[in-house]
């Protein structure tokens, strides 16, 4: 995140810093409180999940220990990712210094 907000023109970095903050938002607050109990032996009280990704139902069967759904949703969005940057390259060139 760091890396990317520095190779990014000024322009545009509050851009980067938006979207790495959505990125990370919704496990701040659904997983964050449930980790910290975990590995620090807290006692915060877990509210159930509020972003329909991280219920068990919609988690890609990895409660099951089938990731094969949650692998081709990673595929397809590696995939989809490369696409953009190999249509939008000029202007990706823009964006970075």
């Amino acid at each position: 995140m760091v890396a990317s907000t520095l190779i990014v023109r000024k322009y545009y970095r509050v851009i980067v810093l938006a979207a790495f903050a959505g990125c990370v938002f919704p496990d701040v607050v659904d997983l964050l409180p449930s980790i910290l109990n975990k590995q620090l032996g807290w006692q915060i009280s877990v509210t159930p999940k509020l972003f329909p990704w991280h219920w068990k139902e919609n988690s890609g069967s990895i409660y099951n220990g089938n990731c094969e759904t949650s692998f081709i949703n990673h595929w397809v969005t590696v995939l989809f990712v490369v696409l953009m940057v190999f249509i939008r390259y000029r202007q990706l060139k823009q964006v970075l210094k």
